[in-house]
């Protein structure tokens, strides 16, 4: 069983697991931010459910910014975990005790992420990384729109790990702040690079981009230009 390779990106694991130790580690810094990504699109949610109609005239407030995503998000989001925690833990014979409250995902994501040692062996294990880093993704696209002049996707992530490319996507942000210089930053291995780097970085995401063939997804999320 030592001749394994890694389901996602074909590396091999060493002991028979269907997770190399990279995208093992990602799948645990995925589920590792769950809770402040779930606190951040609680805040989110509450805000605008409050928000009050504009009255006519001239105000020196500055205006919420509304994100229409937060909600689906976080419904998402907790759907997704919950079933794959109570998937794992029916397939691998183990007890779930999970409260059902707000913060329920991130006790999800908690229980994941205690028994990934164990999951990693499971067949579906790609699907479940796969699927949960998607939907961290989406969730930190949700709640980060605060002083965002623009954010877009630039390509592929050139960054690489054990001689081998991170399969994320790179993504720009520009900022309405001038203590917030514009960055770029990868969506899976959040390696970032200053506006200074952009030139350099800018030729190995082209690069990257040439080789594979990328292309930006067609649907365009709230607060970014993709």
């Amino acid at each position: 069983m030592t001749g394994s390779t890694c389901l996602l990106d074909q590396r091999p694991t060493g002991d028979g697991g269907h997770l190399c130790r990279g995208c093992t580690d990602r799948l645990r810094r995925d589920l590792d931010a769950v809770p402040d990504i779930v606190s951040e699109l609680l805040v989110t949610v509450s805000r605008q459910d409050h928000v009050q109609p504009v009255r006519a005239g001239r105000s020196t407030a500055t205006p919420l910014v509304y994100n229409p995503d937060a909600s689906d998000e976080l419904t998402d989001l907790a759907y997704l975990l919950g079933s794959w925690s109570r998937c794992m833990a029916d397939d691998l014979g183990m007890k779930l005790e999970v409260p059902d409250t707000p913060d329920t995902p991130a006790a999800h994501a908690a229980w994941l992420a205690l028994r990934l040692r164990v999951i990693r062996h499971h067949p579906a294990v790609d699907d479940l990384a796969g699927e949960i880093g998607h939907a961290v993704a989406r969730g930190r696209r949700a709640v980060d729109v605060h002083d965002v002049a623009s954010r877009f996707l630039v390509g592929p992530c050139p960054q690489l790990t054990d001689g081998w490319f991170c399969d994320g996507d790179v993504q720009a942000t520009i900022t309405t702040t001038r203590d917030e210089p514009p960055t770029m930053a990868c969506l899976r291995c959040h390696h970032t690079w200053r506006a200074e780097q952009w030139l350099r970085a800018g030729k190995l995401i082209a690069n990257r981009r040439d080789e594979i063939g990328w292309r930006p997804p067609a649907r365009t999320r709230a607060g970014a230009d993709t």
